[in-house]
C-alpha cells in the first residue's frame, strides 16, 4: 500500500485532511487523522479506508 503512504500522500492531505471535505462528509476529522497517522507509521493498514475517503473527497471537490 505504498501508493497511499508515498505516491498519494500530498493529494490525500490536500484533498481530505487540509480541506473542508470531512466537514462536508460529516466525518469526524479526529478519527480520520488518527487513521492516517496509524497508517503512515505502519502500526495499522487502513489503505482501503483512506482510499475511499480520498475518492469521496475528490468527488466532493470536483462535483458541480
Amino acid at each position: 500500500q505504498r501508493w497511499m503512504g508515498h505516491d498519494l500522500n500530498e493529494l490525500f492531505c490536500d484533498t481530505v485532511l487540509n480541506s473542508d471535505t470531512l466537514d462536508t462528509l460529516n466525518v469526524d476529522s479526529r478519527v480520520v487523522k488518527q487513521l492516517w497517522q496509524d497508517h503512515q507509521s505502519g502500526r495499522e493498514h487502513y489503505g482501503h479506508h483512506l482510499w475511499a475517503l480520498l475518492v469521496l473527497g475528490l468527488w466532493c471537490t470536483h462535483s458541480p
